[in-house]
């Protein structure tokens, strides 16, 4: 991606950015990235509703 890409404001939004600092990345690797994204989203959606 573009060093100078940028996403447009959204106050409704959030964005993570992650930098992996390899040259080569083994399967597993990614795969262990993939699954600590989606449990970081799915945690940032329960802080992020409102309280019962």
């Amino acid at each position: 991606m573009d060093s100078n890409y940028r996403l447009p404001p959204a106050r409704d939004k959030l964005v993570v950015h992650l930098t992996i600092n390899r040259e080569k990345k083994q399967d597993e690797f990614l795969e262990e990235i993939r699954q600590f994204l989606d449990d970081l989203q799915n945690e940032l959606k329960t802080l992020s509703s409102p309280a019962d």
